[in-house]
Formats: C-alpha cells, structure tokens, sequence
C-alpha cells in the first residue's frame, strides 16, 4: 500500500458510509484492530448500532492512520487532552493527526499534519429546531442569517453555520469551553469562510482556514485547520476500513 503524504495546507478527509460496513466477517475484521479497552467502551452501548458504529469509526481512523506512517493499525495508541480531543500517542512521535466527526450513516476522519484539526459532519435531512437552536446559541449575525433564510433554505444555512462552529471548537482543541457565541464564521458561497472572534481573544481569527462541502447530497462537511497563510485544500478519499 502506497504511503500518504500531507503538507501543511492540506487536509485529507476519509469518508464511509455504515450501510457499506454491515458484513458480519467485515466486522469481526475490525473487532481484531482494537483494544480490549475499546473494546470494553463498546459493549456499554445499549443498542447494537451505537456499538458497530463505534467498531466502524475506530476502524476506519486505525486503518487510515496506517496509510501515513509504517504502523501496523492494531499499534496505534490514542489519548485525549483535558477537554477530550483525541489524539495519536504511539508509537513514536510521528507527525500525523486526526480528527473524527459522524452523523446517522457517514463517519467521516480528517488527517493532517498538525494537532490543530478540526472536522464536524451533519446529516441535513433530520429535524432540528433550527432558529430556536440559533437563536440560543449563536452569534447575533449567525441567529439573524438563520432568521432570514427562505424557509426552503433554512436548514442548509443552519447547518452550515453549525459545522463551521463545531469544526473551529474542535480544531482549537477546547471544545465547550469556547462559547458558542464567543465568535463568529458566517459561509460564503464565493469565498472562504472567516472567523470573526467577538471577545478580543488572543491569537486573532485570521490563523484559521476552514472548508466547507456536501457529500452524497444530504451531509453537510466542515473542516477548521491552524494553516495561516494559505487556503485550506481538503482532498476526499472514500474508505472502507
């Protein structure tokens, strides 16, 4: 298998699809790359489709890490910061990290090569309370853009909004602890999104890229990367584990 490589202004996004995991011997493939303590966090779902998306989504970032570095899927090694953002932890120090993010049927891993990568993915067809979820937790710019949507284009401006959020949060690493509306990313259809930070936070907004795309029609993709001078170029690999 040919080695992946990442640059600094790249990110690369893993995508799979549940229905196409569901082969009990695909399955039992993968129970055979984790650990008995993923294992042990697997069986504490209650229903067997949390457990075999749990099986699926640690699949799919042990065997795609494998792809950067000669690391047998079963060696690698995770942990999580204080906040819980995982990260790779063994074996070695080698420069590759990820970031994992799923919805009802997609689960989807961005790998680059810095720890500050962020990606969240959202299914649009589901029902959500979207102007009182704005309204409660956006910034004001974002609730009033969500407000005066069309309805017809309501829940795509919604979601938008939502994964760039999600996708910055998880990218800066502090996840809940940075308020929702403590900033602002507001999608654009000709340029890239910007991030505005509405508490004169240090660090200043013009050191995050983000991207946006829909898969398969109905998912709604954001990725957040620390890549401060450059566009952010996401490369989309479909993957089954």
């Amino acid at each position: 298998m040919e080695t992946q490589t990442l640059n600094h202004d790249r990110t690369d996004l893993w995508v799979t699809r549940f229905d196409e995991v569901v082969e009990p011997a695909l399955l039992d493939e993968y129970r055979a790359l984790i650990t008995d303590n993923e294992a042990l966090r697997a069986a504490r779902f209650i229903f067997e489709r949390d457990r075999q998306q749990f099986l699926v989504t640690r699949a799919l970032v042990r065997t795609v890490l494998s792809r950067y570095a000669d690391v047998d899927p079963r060696d690698w090694r995770f942990a999580e910061n204080q906040f819980g953002k995982p990260y790779v932890s063994g074996p070695g120090d080698l420069p590759v990290a990820f970031n994992l993010s799923h919805t009802a049927g997609l689960v989807v891993c961005a790998v680059a090569e810095t720890e500050t990568i962020g990606v969240d993915v959202e299914r649009m067809d589901r029902e959500v309370e979207y102007l009182n979820i704005a309204k409660r937790f956006f910034a004001e710019t974002e609730w009033q853009l969500v407000k005066s949507a069309p309805s017809d284009r309501r829940a795509e401006v919604f979601f938008r909004v939502w994964t760039l959020k999600e996708a910055y949060i998880k990218a800066h690493g502090s996840g809940l602890s940075v308020p929702l509306s403590s900033f602002t990313v507001l999608p654009s259809n000709d340029t890239p999104p910007s991030l505005e930070l509405l508490d004169s936070s240090p660090g200043g907004g013009d050191r995050w890229q983000f991207a946006q795309l829909v898969l398969d029609e109905r998912f709604q993709v954001a990725v957040c990367m620390d890549a401060a001078t450059t566009e952010l170029e996401v490369c989309v690999h479909d993957h089954v584990p």
